[in-house]
């Protein structure tokens, strides 16, 4: 596959870093600022979804949506002080995962039967096909079963799905880094910038 090229490009307030990140002008530290939680909080992720077409760009074909996701590290897995959501083609072994595990994924949050990648993950799956009016950080600060947890340790995906009878839709991974570095698992590992098929 032919290198994908970096480029900078600005839209509706956010910095897109291609081939794989979206960056907030903004001044926001990253998924534990109480800023995102607003009411009138931009919704990141929908500007980051349609900024999927730089992902096809990059990859020099259209690629399906089950295909391509988007993943916000936790404060203790970043490496700048500085919004930015990663977005890119999942990984093979995530895509492979999520097949097996799709019928134990349901419209509210709750912890899978297995890991992924040796973490555990909560999941949830959104029934819409854009996510103008689903917040991805809201839905996480609402809804996660894990009782008392930081929003700043968790590491949430978004990622594209097309469910039974062909609705469209997204999953919702947490994983909660806690304090050991063990349990860190960052975008990288659920991401696959090259888009190998």
């Amino acid at each position: 596959m032919p290198a994908i090229k970096t480029a900078r490009v600005r839209v509706a307030g956010l910095l897109f870093l291609l081939p794989s990140n979206t960056v907030s002008t903004a001044r926001i530290s990253g998924i534990e600022s109480p800023a995102l939680l607003r009411e009138n909080a931009p919704n990141y992720w929908e500007a980051a979804w349609d900024a999927r077409r730089f992902v096809e760009e990059g990859a020099r074909r259209q690629l399906p949506r089950d295909k391509i996701g988007m993943v916000i590290n936790s404060a203790a897995s970043r490496s700048q002080d500085q919004l930015h959501i990663h977005v890119a083609c999942i990984a093979p072994k995530v895509a492979e995962f999520l097949r097996r595990h799709q019928a134990e994924i349901h419209e509210a949050w709750s912890f899978l039967s297995s890991g992924l990648l040796g973490h555990r993950f909560a999941a949830m799956k959104v029934d819409t096909d854009r996510l103008a009016h689903m917040d991805p950080f809201k839905l996480l600060n609402r809804g996660l079963p894990s009782g008392k947890f930081s929003m700043g340790s968790q590491t949430l995906a978004v990622i594209g799905a097309t469910f039974t009878g062909g609705r469209s839709g997204f999953y919702l991974l947490a994983n909660e880094s806690g304090a050991s570095p063990k349990k860190i698992v960052s975008a990288e590992a659920l991401l696959d910038d090259k888009c190998a098929d």
